[in-house]
């Protein structure tokens, strides 16, 4: 970075690299720079003022509609997680059953590959189910999927203590079980189906072990009821005596209360034997009335503690049992607990061949949701080749298609040896950003394993996508519109190379027509000198000068088009269909009009354009109408205005008097529409050259 810029350089230097926009991005980036600095990074042997050198940052950018995160209009219930996913790209192909699957779809989406075997091993797991004899083991499969929880490393750690629930212990069999039903029915698809023979090979005996173990060990009816973990009988024969005992204590107790009221004061007429957990066995008396609070003493017994009713005491005999029989329950417990641990260590000894098991089925849920959509939508499978090409036929856009009852295909052709750089003219809203985001979208899907809405698809290797498209403008970002603008149109120059594909729409409106133009022209001109090496461009404009003026070189690189058009009753009708040429025409006055502007408003507006194209002085325009009276009235307003001194201190309050004066006779004879002629008015039209 140049060392004499000032605050405000400094500020748009830093915004070309890093997107301030992105709050949880930039504190990220924070934190990662002050931990490099601190374990002295890059510069161990360096003295302690030198920073860790920051040589390049690498940002992706999302505006294609890729991801769309609606948050709630209730600040107090966004949450966390941001928001829900709102109508983009992965909000119709993400039919995912598993949070796992979703994440991955998302990361697909995020980080498309452009190795050409993963990418048709992926597709062909989409065909197989999109064919119509696989649509039923596409269901079974989807059905057993959604019963696969979110298990993750926390919550193993979480099975492993003393705080999991029975839940827990539940989600874990119930995904273990439909994980082998998974890999049963995968091993009855082709083998040759790279996808299908993984899940066979990694869905090992030890899978089904888990299984059987929590099944045989865990009993899952008595562990719901006790929210805890219950073992079945017969798995530990010391933990079984222990359960006899323990079911056997109401009945014992019983008949050792017997024996000890032999033992009591005449005055007690009854008592019971109880056990509690960590207590262990007491007697139980009821409280007599003339029994003084503090003074529970009773010959022969120990006094513990008194409840409402009851007061409880330890006898020889309770002691004798406690020595017998121990904590019953808690021996219980510690029993089961350790028979649990067990199991956990059983199954965390195989968490390497679940998680993997996991990633594969998150995987297959990927491919089954874009299989699902490319039937719904009727997509295609699209074709790799090793050429430099971009060839799309009948290509459609995956959102604008579903918001309309017929959508007009377009195509694309973009070669090594030719016609890498189109340059699209056209009307306003004519189509030009849509189709830009089409070509996007479709080569987007295409790097994740998708099928695509096109008739047919031909890609080469392509190694990014880079846009200008969508200007998302920020308080915090301290920039223009046009700042933000060359911003995204640096990271295109900068970053693409011979194998990206370049997306401008309406680069330099932002600035003087003239500044913009100029930027414009340079840029293809870079762009245009580097031949067959120059991305695969897509630009679309309404600096029609650039086309008629002939200010990009002749190349058989560039290629001109537009979106034809058909006039009826003078009125454009929009055909949506690209064809070769370029148009100068924009109908911005139709557009206008259609979104219901002032019908004034529009009528000096086109009268103004009709000037504009005839170089008259657009200063001279009046209205014949105006009558005698009116005309007075506004050389009397001029007159006195005139009359007014603005040089003396505090003559503001003068002409403050005289504008309240003429709102308050709702004088008007100054707006367009009563324009007097200059034949009519020479000093009416003074007051208007003032």
């Amino acid at each position: 970075m140049p060392s004499n810029l000032s605050d405000v350089d400094i500020n748009v230097y830093f915004s070309n690299i890093v997107p301030f926009d992105n709050f949880n991005m930039v504190c990220a980036i924070g934190g990662l720079l002050k931990y490099i600095n601190r374990k002295r990074i890059g510069v161990e042997l360096r003295p302690s003022n030198i920073l860790a050198p920051i040589t390049a940052f690498k940002i992706f950018h999302f505006s294609l509609q890729i991801f769309k995160c609606e948050l709630h209009p209730s600040i107090h219930k966004i949450g966390c997680g941001g928001g829900k996913e709102g109508f983009s790209l992965y909000g119709i192909l993400n039919r995912c059953r598993t949070r796992r699957g979703a994440r991955l779809m998302k990361q697909w989406l995020k980080k498309p590959t452009q190795n050409f075997d993963e990418l048709n091993m992926r597709l062909n797991v989409v065909q197989f189910f999109t064919e119509p004899q696989n649509a039923e083991m596409a269901r079974n499969l989807q059905d057993s999927i959604k019963n696969i929880k979110n298990i993750t490393a926390r919550t193993m750690t979480r099975i492993g203590s003393s705080r999991c629930s029975v839940s827990e212990w539940k989600s874990l069999y119930k995904s273990i079980f439909y994980l082998n039903y998974i890999g049963d029915l995968c091993r009855t698809l082709p083998r040759d189906i790279v996808l299908f023979n993984r899940i066979s090979v990694a869905f090992t005996e030890d899978l089904r072990y888990i299984t059987s173990l929590i099944i045989d060990v865990m009993d899952l009816e008595e562990s719901i009821m006790e929210d805890k973990f219950v073992v079945k009988c017969n798995v530990d024969p010391s933990l079984d005596e222990k359960k006899r005992t323990y079911l056997g204590l109401p009945g014992f107790l019983t008949r050792v209360a017997k024996e000890e009221m032999d033992n009591l004061d005449n005055r007690l007429k009854s008592c019971r034997l109880i056990y509690l957990p960590q207590i262990g066995f007491l007697l139980a008396i009821p409280r007599l009335p003339d029994i003084e609070i503090n003074n529970f003493a009773v010959e022969g017994l120990d006094f513990m503690f008194a409840s409402t009713h009851q007061v409880h005491y330890r006898t020889q005999r309770t002691q004798e049992l406690d020595a017998m029989l121990g904590d019953v329950k808690c021996d219980i417990h510690d029993h089961e607990f350790e028979i649990m641990m067990k199991v956990y260590l059983e199954v965390e000894s195989r968490t390497g061949i679940l998680y993997q098991t996991l990633n594969l089925v998150a995987e297959l849920d990927c491919l089954l949701a874009l299989a699902a959509a490319a039937s719904e939508y009727g997509y295609i499978r699209p074709c790799f080749t090793s050429e430099p090409v971009v060839r799309i036929k009948g290509g459609r856009h995956p959102l604008a298609e579903l918001c309309v009852d017929m959508f007009v295909p377009n195509d694309l052709l973009s070669t090594g040896d030719g016609s890498k750089v189109k340059v699209v003219t056209g009307p306003n809203a004519s189509g030009k950003s849509i189709y830009l985001k089409q070509v996007g979208l479709i080569v987007a899907m295409a790097f994740i394993g998708s099928f695509v809405p096109a008739e047919e698809v031909e890609l080469g290797p392509l190694d990014g996508i880079y846009s200008r498209i969508h200007t998302c403008e920020s308080m915090s970002l301290g920039l223009s519109t046009f700042a933000i603008e060359l911003k995204q149109i640096t990271s295109c120059l900068t970053e693409s190379t011979e194998n990206s594909l370049v997306l401008v729409d309406e680069f330099g409106k932002g600035t003087k027509e003239e500044h913009g133009l100029a930027l414009l022209t340079s840029i293809m001109r870079f762009w245009l000198e580097q031949g067959t090496h120059c991305p695969h461009l897509i630009l679309s404009t309404h600096f029609y000068d650039l086309v008629k003026e002939n200010m990009l070189p002749n190349s058989n690189m560039l290629h001109y088009q537009t979106f034809d058009m058909v006039m009826e009753n003078n009125e454009p009708v929009y055909l949506y269909q690209l064809k070769d040429g370029f148009t100068s025409f924009s109908h911005a006055l139709h557009i206008a009009k259609k979104a219901n502007c002032n019908a004034q408003m529009l009528e000096r507006a086109t009268q103004l354009f009709d000037m504009y194209k005839g170089n008259m002085d657009t200063l001279v325009l009046w209205n014949d109408e105006i009558s005698d009276e009116e005309l007075k009235r506004c050389e009397s307003i001029n007159k006195k205005f005139l009359e007014l001194d603005l040089e003396s201190d505090g003559d503001h309050v003068a002409v403050v008097a005289f504008l309240d004066k003429l709102a308050d006779d709702d004088c008007t004879g100054m707006s367009t529409q009563h324009i007097p002629r200059p034949d009519q008015a020479e000093a009416a039209q003074s007051e208007l050259s003032i």
